[in-house]
């Protein structure tokens, strides 16, 4: 996997309240990251995302030329968001997939 890469192209970058952030659009929701600070936030598809909102904190995202992405929310790599970029026609979409967090045993 290649990190903050996009199916067509780089996440979107967009400028908001000073901040530099990269947008991916998945089925559901809009995915805000803020590399700088290591934090994202996901907004369901409908609402409005502010950046003065709730933040979370993320280790790493990695984004797949197939269109898949993935976050990982700590460092010993056992909480992790999966999810895909939107598409159309999306095969996701038809499939009624949604993200769910995956949590797996620590490595030791």
């Amino acid at each position: 996997m290649r990190h903050d890469t996009h199916i067509s192209s780089e996440p979107e970058v967009v400028e908001q309240a000073g901040m530099d952030l990269r947008v991916l659009h998945s089925c559901h929701s809009t995915w805000y990251f803020d590399p700088a600070r290591l934090r994202f936030q996901r907004v369901p598809h409908g609402l409005d995302a502010a950046p003065e909102g709730e933040w979370a904190p993320y280790h790493r995202l990695e984004v797949d030329t197939s269109g898949s992405f993935m976050l990982t929310l700590n460092e010993e790599d056992t909480r992790i968001l999966r999810s895909w970029v939107h598409t159309e026609p999306c095969p996701h979409c038809r499939m009624g997939e949604r993200t769910e967090e995956l949590k797996l045993a620590a490595r030791h």
